[in-house]
């Protein structure tokens, strides 16, 4: 790869939120609804995400996609975006530093005024919610927005055709917060925040599922990114470049021929900077897996 993408990192209350924080509630309809509050939520977290959906400001759904993948490997990234955001890092893709400030409890910040922390509201096999406060500065013109978020991640297991486990995923953002902040922000962004908070979901997906398809269809690689992981943070380099590959392809290569370093992740990073996504080669939309 001949350049650093700027990626998003954990997007989904960093850009997400300040964009559809830029749309009054008035103006909005919500999306689909995810259904009633699910019982599994975590009763310390239950009346703050019932708020939410209650009070939803704005709500957006992420595309549907499926793909290759271990689903042990994507559940363990749902479970862990601060490795999730390291590994992209390790891939040369800048990418926001996330804080894991307790088990299942994480927190982002860009030292602009902008500050989110979340926690895991619902872990089952079939979907991970979370919980998300925070505030957002979306620039020195703009108020500071403080923001409350519920995120659902629904996913499924699944095989192709091919006989080859797939997980089938997508993603769903409740947004609360203060018309007269979110009023203000409409003067800049307008009625395209809705359009916008979903494509950065389609971002968040992408964080998610791209990574777990290029450590599935790259092994060599992964391994040598997970055995980074097992050290400090501090040794890690700027890039962790893929090993030498045998011309012929192999292992270390599946279904890429002779490409060579990180291009084979190219379709998969596609997506990970802030602007209009573009199709991504390792999806399928053809419907359940």
């Amino acid at each position: 790869m001949g350049h650093r993408r700027k990626g998003v990192g954990w997007p989904v209350l960093a850009l997400t939120t300040l964009l559809a924080a830029a749309a009054p509630a008035a103006a909005q309809a919500p999306a689909d609804s995810p259904g009633p509050l699910p019982e599994a939520v975590s009763p310390q977290l239950r009346e703050r995400v019932r708020f939410v959906m209650d009070k939803t400001t704005l709500s957006a759904n992420g595309p549907v996609e499926t793909f290759v993948c271990s689903p042990a490997v994507y559940n363990w990234l749902l479970d862990h975006p601060d490795q999730a955001a390291r590994l992209w890092r390790l891939m040369g893709v800048k990418c926001a530093d996330i804080r894991e400030r307790a088990p299942a409890a994480f927190a982002w910040e860009d030292g602009q005024g902008s500050h989110v922390h979340w926690d895991v509201a619902e872990r089952s096999p079939r979907r991970h919610v979370w919980y998300a406060e925070g505030e957002i500065k979306a620039g020195a013109w703009l108020p500071r927005v403080a923001v409350k978020a519920v995120l659902i991640a629904d996913h499924e297991e699944g095989h192709d055709g091919q006989g080859h486990a797939v997980v089938r995923h997508h993603l769903t953002l409740l947004l609360h917060t203060d018309s007269r902040a979110a009023s203000a922000a409409a003067r800049v962004v307008g009625a395209s925040a809705p359009r916008l908070a979903e494509q950065y979901l389609g971002q968040v997906e992408t964080f998610f599922g791209a990574l777990a398809w290029y450590l599935e269809n790259h092994p060599e690689h992964a391994r040598a990114l997970l055995d980074q992981l097992r050290r400090p943070p501090e040794s890690d380099p700027p890039q962790l470049p893929p090993p030498a590959r045998n011309p012929t392809g192999g292992e270390g290569d599946r279904g890429t021929g002779g490409q060579e370093g990180n291009e084979a992740a190219a379709p998969a990073l596609g997506l990970l900077s802030p602007c209009p996504p573009v199709p991504l080669s390792p999806w399928s939309s053809s419907g359940p897996p």
